[in-house]
């Protein structure tokens, strides 16, 4: 979501001087990337242990009704993001404070406006989906708009000068926060309001911490017309491609909600917890330290893009690709040793749910650099070809093999989104796909070899199937891992 704060006229102004500079743009991209990955895996093993013991503690029908306000929530942030922080890492007066005052006072305005937009459409969505709870929830819910509007803009500003280390601290503080809280209501009272007011406590903590723990001018209300005009030029073609993203990336739980009971549902979401938290690490890490630094690259030169962008990718893509063959082969035991019967349905969901995150990543990661060069106008036009295309075959799916057709047909329909930025990128001299080819073929090839090995090594593995599936993949997958892992380290290493 897209918050801000504001900083005194009298200081970052045009004539103020730019904060010392970690080093060259490769050392302050390798320490950033760094920061973040280790920020990110600790939010997520925080997640993951809340959840884990969330799910023994509520029923599986409150992990459903929250699938569906988190989806209403969701689309009203991404049906009225106006670029911010993209905008923050593009313009050039990104970090000045006429810009950054009238920014948070838009943002401001925003999250007033949404969470009376979410109380408006309460009634709407609980007869749609007929779950009454929905009437005292949304409204609840929703305030988290608010709570983000008043976000400091010193928050993006840290991610636009690669300075990643209190952005972090902030955030796991607001998740720390949010699982204790949780934990702490299921244990007096198990309902679905325990996830309600959690999700409520993370936002609440980053925001406050937001406007006290980062240095500098507090925030202040301003309108400066040239930024209005900025904003407005860059932000509608971001306004649209969002609202799009957020169709394409929640059309399964808008589908689902309709066609299955709560208690399913909560299981489909509680198998996509891997694909969404490998989602998160490496949107994190591309919105947080591949988008400043193709920003800066483009004020550079199209010869420094061009070089740095093929670096990115020699360390993004195998880096990913390991992440999600890593997934495939941990989710069956996973789910099976760690969460009760109820929900071992997640063992396949999550592996099928790995396609989409995978094509999902290919299409993020071109449109978020096209967008940081300036051109918002190839995301919405991907995400158009993307939403036909999975949309398809989520019906086509579900009618033909019910959840495991759905998730395939997402899957297959997800491969076309990543073609248009592609096609651009390539028009533009910056790339061609062919190692996002090279690398899909590759993971369908280990994928291939993963399912091969564990079905062959039934006689000398004398384990379950899910055991079997982690060892026989794990070796498989070793020499791959080895490459990839120095691969990244030799990259990381030319500072």
């Amino acid at each position: 979501m897209t918050v801000v704060d504001t900083t005194p006229k009298q200081t970052m102004n045009e004539s103020s001087p730019s904060p010392p500079e970690l080093g060259g743009l490769r050392a302050r991209a390798s320490h950033g990337a760094l920061i973040s990955l280790l920020g990110q895996g600790g939010a997520q093993i925080l997640r993951l242990l809340g959840n884990l013991a969330l799910a023994r503690m509520l029923f599986p029908e409150a992990f459903g009704l929250m699938a569906v306000v988190y989806l209403i929530v969701f689309a009203l942030d991404q049906f009225s993001n106006v670029g911010i922080p993209a905008a923050v890492l593009r313009f050039e007066r990104g970090d000045q404070s006429e810009f950054l005052d009238t920014a948070w006072t838009i943002q401001l305005i925003r999250g007033f406006g949404l969470w009376l937009v979410g109380i408006a459409l309460t009634p709407i969505v609980a007869e749609f989906y007929s779950q009454p709870q929905l009437l005292e929830i949304m409204p609840v819910a929703t305030f988290s708009a608010v709570l983000l509007g008043f976000r400091s803009t010193q928050f993006l500003v840290l991610t636009r000068r690669l300075q990643l280390g209190r952005r972090v601290a902030i955030e796991m503080s607001g998740r720390i926060a949010s699982v204790v809280t949780m934990i702490g209501m299921a244990w007096v009272d198990p309902t679905v309001w325990v996830l309600v007011i959690g999700g409520l406590i993370n936002q609440a903590v980053i925001t406050v911490l937001s406007h006290t723990s980062i240095p500098g001018p507090r925030a202040r209300l301003g309108w400066d017309k040239q930024t209005v005009r900025e904003l407005s030029s860059f932000g509608k073609w971001v306004f649209a491609s969002s609202g799009l993203s957020f169709v394409l990336a929640q059309i399964d739980v808008a589908i689902l909600g309709r066609l299955i009971p709560a208690s399913l549902l909560g299981v489909y979401s509680m198998g996509i917890i891997i694909p969404m938290l490998l989602r998160d690490i490496s949107f994190t890490v591309m919105s947080s330290v591949v988008a400043p630094v193709i920003a800066e690259s483009h004020r550079a030169g199209p010869e420094t893009l061009r070089a740095r962008y093929a670096t990115l990718r020699r360390v993004s893509l195998p880096a990913v690709l390991l992440m999600s063959l890593g997934a495939l082969i941990v989710a069956p035991t996973f789910f099976e040793y760690l969460y009760d019967e109820r929900y071992w349905d997640a063992r396949w969901i999550s592996q099928l749910a790995l396609i989409r995150f995978w094509f999902a990543f290919l299409q993020t990661s071109a449109c978020l650099s096209l967008l940081s060069m300036g051109d918002g106008r190839t995301w919405a036009i991907s995400n158009v070809v993307g939403l036909i295309s999975v949309t398809t075959g989520c019906l086509v799916g579900f009618e033909m093999g019910e959840l495991r057709g759905l998730l395939i047909g997402i899957g297959i329909g997800s491969m076309t989104s990543f073609v248009v930025p592609a096609i651009e990128l390539a028009r533009r001299g910056v790339a061609s796909p062919a190692a996002e080819i090279k690398y899909t073929l590759l993971g369908a090839g280990l994928a291939t070899l993963v399912v091969f090995a564990t079905n062959q090594s039934a006689d000398w593995i004398p384990l379950g199937e899910s055991l079997r599936f982690l060892i026989a993949g794990g070796l498989a997958l070793t020499p791959f891992g080895l490459w990839t892992t120095l691969r990244v380290f030799r990259e990381l290493k030319q500072r």
